[in-house]
């Protein structure tokens, strides 16, 4: 008599919100799943006011995910949606701009099972045909972000099941990556040693103002909806630039940095926009996998 192997224990679920991304939804699944064990991790694209095919282009790759389509744009309602399908814990949220190894996507999600309060990958910064504005600023910002580590600013952030329960649905705000920063305490936060996240920064100084243009609204949005997780952002940078100008080397770096992020907060203020896509990563792959 042949005995029936008992599956093994879920170890998590992938939450990727997608709103017209289809030029780049593609590449971000296909890294994904690569090395991913589908049977043991749930994986949710939640397409949310998309009008140009995403759903249609996520369906195409024919993997094992679960896609769902909401008429209306939101990334709060796209996460809520996902959420309801009573999805396993841990659980980790993707960009769907960004590319995280299947074996990244596994390593933090047993991070967050083994103890792990919160968690995300190392960061690569990738500049690539960008400018030498956008190259400096991007230098400095890597050294920032692990000095210590902060949960958001990867396009991917995990939350163990202790974290979730530290509240309920996700707040209709810009930047819900820094609302689950401030969830939880600098010193919960986890980076393991798996492969880094690959995040393509706008290509020009003018797109780059633009998106941490919207990055300020939504820490002050968050700040205004919830004075209790109020940004700690402008202290721990300064702090963190001292630190990170003791190498004279630096100090171009670290004046870019301050420029553009100092332009961008003054957009912010002055702009009623709420939303800026970045559209000079968002271009459609050729033929030999290659953006142009």
């Amino acid at each position: 008599m042949t005995t029936a192997t008992a599956p093994r224990p879920r170890l998590g679920a992938v939450i990727v919100p997608a709103h017209d991304e289809a030029a780049v939804i593609g590449q971000t699944l296909r890294s994904l799943v690569d090395g991913l064990d589908l049977d043991r991790v749930r994986v949710v694209v939640a397409c949310n006011g998309c009008s140009d095919g995403t759903a249609e282009v996520v369906r195409s790759l024919a993997l094992d995910i679960e896609v769902l389509e909401l008429e209306t744009p939101g990334k709060a309602a796209a996460i809520a949606a996902a959420e309801a399908l009573d999805l396993p814990l841990p659980r980790l949220y993707v960009d769907a701009d960004v590319h995280l190894a299947g074996s990244a996507a596994t390593g933090l999600l047993a991070a967050l099972t083994t103890g792990a309060v919160a968690a995300r990958p190392p960061v690569h910064l990738d500049t690539t045909g960008a400018s030498r504005a956008v190259q400096r600023y991007a230098r400095c910002r890597e050294a920032l972000m692990s000095d210590p580590p902060e949960l958001w600013g990867a396009g991917v952030y995990g939350l163990s099941a202790a974290a979730r329960q530290r509240f309920g649905r996700f707040p209709t705000v810009i930047a819900d990556d820094l609302f689950a920063a401030r969830v939880v305490r600098p010193d919960e936060v986890r980076v393991p040693d798996v492969a880094a996240v690959e995040v393509r920064l706008p290509r020009t100084a003018r797109a780059l103002v633009s998106t941490l243009a919207r990055a300020h609204r939504g820490n002050a949005q968050l700040a205004a909806l919830h004075p209790g997780l109020a940004p700690r952002t402008t202290t721990t940078t300064i702090r963190r630039l001292v630190r990170h100008a003791v190498a004279p080397t630096s100090w171009p770096d670290i004046a870019t940095f301050v420029v553009l992020t100092v332009t961008a907060r003054t957009l912010a203020h002055r702009s009623g926009r709420r939303w800026e896509r970045d559209v000079t990563t968002r271009i459609a792959p050729t033929a030999d996998g290659v953006q142009r």
